[in-house]
């Protein structure tokens, strides 16, 4: 991985989540040092997600994820019975934001 990424806190709190999250329902391949797994965005921000995947990876963990033509680098902030929480370290780019939420349902 990355420098930059080693430099990124290991869990960021929920309450500091400043970008709205958009339902959406996007498959997606992650990578993991455990190898590559498939899930599904259920919500999208410009700076993290919501799979569907649960207890996969731990907290601090840094993945690979691809969707709909865009690759970016990623954190596991959480995980749980109820899905997996991803932070951005880059803010996702207005194209690439677009590119994700173009599917999100009505």
């Amino acid at each position: 991985m990355t420098a930059a990424l080693e430099l990124i806190p290991r869990a960021i709190p929920l309450e500091r989540r400043r970008a709205r999250r958009i339902p959406v329902s996007l498959p997606v391949d992650l990578e993991t040092d455990r190898g590559r797994l498939l899930a599904n965005i259920t919500e999208v921000s410009r700076a993290g997600a919501r799979l569907d995947l649960c207890n996969q990876g731990d907290t601090g963990d840094v993945v690979t994820l691809r969707c709909n033509g865009v690759t970016l680098q990623a954190r596991i902030v959480w995980t749980d019975d109820s899905g997996t929480g991803l932070w951005f370290p880059q803010p996702l780019e207005e194209g690439s934001f677009l590119q994700l939420r173009r599917t999100a349902p009505d």
